[in-house]
């Protein structure tokens, strides 16, 4: 069996990026430490030590988008990284900027780069937010793919990277001629009948829809389908550039990038980054958004997200987000807070654990983001602390050892539908309102996989459907659901249905209030996680709180059911309770912790349970 990728972040940013960060003190921000940290950073002292840990996948800088010409001085140091990292066995990934352009160096080298930028609607080229000295690429601009290439061959060719880790991999919104004339070109292929869908006999003088403010819903035909456009447009470009990475290396070189997502629904309609559009050659997506653990009793917000997107889309998951150390609230300067907690890195034996197992027991890439940052102080970094060495290598360890029982398949009933219209069509709540229903159903430790609109044929009546709010549905959606239905499969209708169809065009009353026969209808304010429990064959069920779990079937059927606390409670005893399956008469346990387990009248007790455990349940 194939070793498991360990990732590790390892100086993704630039000095000469760092220098004109006007943010206040962070991470990101260049301190009077960054030289040295930098220099050790690179050396083989430091990469032997990942080595030690048990990473084998490094990220780190390449090309920030200042230029070819420019950067190559920084690409020299990383030629060295390489070369010392593939004397221990660790592949290499070259940071690689997708959406921004640093034109005051680019232009020195050509005059013209100019024709690479995204335009505003008054021309100008757009900037990075409030970095002026930063333009956004326009996703159309064939100048701007082609020196990606360059870019590319370059990494691959002289400095032998083993891949590449794109930022920013999203399409913002541009109002050049080229994609006036590529938005006019779509419409014309995707709408046969003009006059029915928006009154307009033809789309020869149709502008790009502005885009000045937040929207809650979109009516608006051209707008929706404007966003749709780019949510294509964004992926059919990524896939091509993924692909060339992919031909170039007969399939050898990795593919990790980052889109932001899953973040808010106003980051979904502003980015136009879409996984139901992502093509083939991608390995790995980032997870950088604010889904970082948060348990307050009653609610607990996790990954779970985008752990289960990456399994339906065919990605791994890597996680850059994590829940931060408490700073002190003293009010005192920066020079006052301790390193650590300043960068709010993870401190304790229980956060560091729990986010490494997260990523393990949810199908991501296992890693970690900050090992390897600055304290603050000269060279020192995270990893020299004693307590992170030695637990991001107990945990590591660990998983390279029972590495098999995280490589299961889903086998969960209740499939939650992911419809792109509809999170377009919602634009100010669509993609939010789908994380607070994915995290409640993940709450109450309900297995559940997604399901797009294209899957709900093969829904039968072993299968539970749940569809949460869809405002906008198009006449085959709802046929596909009623016939769903009818087949056995019981359909969970949560919150609004079939109110617009997906050119934003309300339905009347009567198709508004015609029900489905056999669907059950829900309200949000309902008690639905009682109406999914009802509707399924069987089930598992974990009384004890702060407690989210994963179930799979391994190679030879055999249930695998992973548990993760999200509180630090210590050692505590935990009762499961296997619904419906009195067949199972066997366990085994798996931890890097000295926990047991029994299993006795369909009833599972753990005793002495920390941080995580999976059980291999055999019938």
């Amino acid at each position: 069996m194939k070793a498991p990728e360990i990732w590790a972040y390892w100086g993704h940013e630039p000095s000469y990026h760092l220098k004109r960060m006007h943010s206040a003190p962070s991470v990101f921000a260049l301190g009077e430490w960054a030289d040295e940290w930098l220099d050790r950073l690179r050396s083989e002292e430091c990469i032997r030590k990942a080595s030690e840990v048990g990473i084998n996948i490094i990220f780190t800088s390449f090309y920030k988008g200042f230029g070819l010409s420019y950067e190559k001085a920084e690409m020299e140091k990383t030629r060295e990284v390489v070369r010392i990292a593939h004397k221990y066995n660790i592949k290499v990934l070259g940071y690689c900027q997708l959406e921004t352009i640093y034109y005051e160096t680019i232009l020195g080298e050509d005059p013209q780069a100019i024709d690479m930028a995204a335009k505003l609607r008054d021309g100008s080229p757009a900037p990075w937010f409030d970095s002026y000295y930063r333009w956004r690429a326009c996703y159309n601009s064939d100048k701007f793919w082609d020196y990606i290439k360059k870019v590319i061959d370059y990494g691959l060719d002289e400095l032998g990277l083993d891949g590449f880790h794109f930022d920013n991999s999203y399409m913002s919104p541009c109002y050049c001629d080229n994609c006036k004339k590529d938005f006019r070109r779509y419409l014309r292929e995707t709408i046969k009948h003009p006059e029915e869908v928006m009154g307009i006999n033809n789309f020869d003088h149709v502008e790009i829809p502005f885009f000045d403010k937040p929207l809650q819903m979109i009516y608006d035909p051209l707008y929706l389908l404007w966003q749709k456009y780019r949510q294509e447009k964004c992926a059919q470009m990524l896939d091509q550039v993924f692909a060339y990475v992919k031909e170039k290396t007969d399939n050898k070189a990795l593919v990790l990038h980052n889109p932001g997502f899953p973040r808010n629904s106003s980051a979904y309609i502003d980015k136009a980054f879409n996984p139901d559009f992502s093509g083939t050659h991608c390995d790995y997506v980032m997870a950088e958004n604010d889904d970082n653990l948060v348990d307050n009793g009653d609610k607990i917000t996790t990954q779970i997200m985008s752990y289960k997107l990456g399994k339906r889309f065919g990605y791994k998951v890597f996680e850059s987000s994590w829940r931060a150390a408490k700073e002190k609230n003293t009010g005192a300067d920066f020079d006052d807070y301790t390193a650590l907690n300043m960068s709010k890195y993870p401190v304790t034996y229980f956060d560091i654990a729990y986010y490494l197992s997260q990523s393990m027991i949810f199908g991501g890439l296992i890693g970690t983001t900050w090992l390897a940052r600055s304290t603050h102080n000269g060279g020192g970094m995270v990893m020299d602390i004693p307590l992170q060495f030695e637990t991001h290598k107990k945990v590591i360890s660990y998983f390279k050892q029972n590495y098999a029982l995280y490589r299961g398949k889903e086998c969960n009933q209740l499939k939650v539908l992911y419809h792109t219209d509809n999170l377009i069509g919602q634009a100010g709540k669509g993609l939010d309102t789908l994380k607070e229903v994915v995290n409640t159903v993940h709450n109450a430790n309900i297995h559940f996989s997604f399901a797009t609109p294209d899957e709900i044929s093969a829904l039968g009546d072993e299968h539970v459907l749940l569809v949460p709010d869809a405002y906008f549905v198009n006449d085959s959606l709802r046929e596909d659901v009623e016939a769903a239905a009818q087949r056995g499969c019981r359909v969970i209708l949560l919150g609004a249905f079939n109110i617009c169809n997906t050119y934003g065009k309300g339905r009347d009353i009567k198709t508004r209030q015609e029900k489905i026969p056999g669907a059950l209808y829900v309200k949000m304010q309902d008690d639905w996680i009682s109406t999914i429990r009802s509707c399924l064959q069987r089930y598992v069920e974990i009384p004890a709180p702060n407690i989210v779990s994963e179930l799979m079937k391994d190679e030879e059927g055999n249930i695998l059911l992973h548990l993760l606390s999200t509180k630090d409670l210590g050692e505590r005893d935990v009762e499961i309770k296997l619904h419906e399956m009195s067949e199972m008469n066997d366990i085994e346990l798996y931890s890097f912790e000295p926990v047991t387990a029994e299993l006795r009248d369909n009833i599972i007790r753990l005793n002495g349970f920390q941080t995580m455990a999976t059980l291999r349940i055999r019938g």
